[in-house]
């Protein structure tokens, strides 16, 4: 059942958090003093990916005569399958954590790791003198 807020009491808003493409495109634009080699490079470098990535999403079409390969094989056809395709923008759209957030991450995986093998060493210890103890009597 939802939780009824008192009236003038307003909900707590998420912050979204900025991605580093986000952060670099904010400072470029305000600063405003790009070198101007750094940008014809940019500028190149984008023109030649934006003609490799629309090459890349056509279709092509291949007409073949009517036959079992020819019945598969004329349908069209992309140069990178649909799955690259999707994996990439899914890719695209993950917020990568910052330093900090990082290292508190991998600490608590160490922590876990090490409380989780020294538990298991426990009980590899116990359960092999009892064994020892009632089965080989020794």
């Amino acid at each position: 059942m939802a939780e009824k807020r008192p009236a003038g009491k307003k909900s707590p808003r998420i912050k979204k958090s900025e991605t580093i493409r986000e952060k670099a495109k904010k400072n470029a634009v305000s600063s405003g003093n790009t070198p101007r080699k750094i940008r014809q490079v940019t500028s190149k470098v984008g023109a030649t990916s934006k003609k490799v990535s629309t090459t890349a999403k056509k279709e092509y079409y291949l007409p073949l005569t009517d036959s079992r390969m020819g019945n598969f094989l004329n349908k069209r056809r992309s140069l990178i399958p649909g799955f690259l395709k999707k994996s990439w923008a899914e890719l695209r759209q993950v917020v990568w954590p910052n330093r900090s957030d990082t290292f508190k991450l991998t600490v608590a995986v160490l922590l876990f790791a090490l409380f989780f093998g020294a538990l298991i060493a426990g009980v590899d210890y116990v359960l092999d003198k009892l064994f020892r103890e009632v089965i080989l009597n020794v």
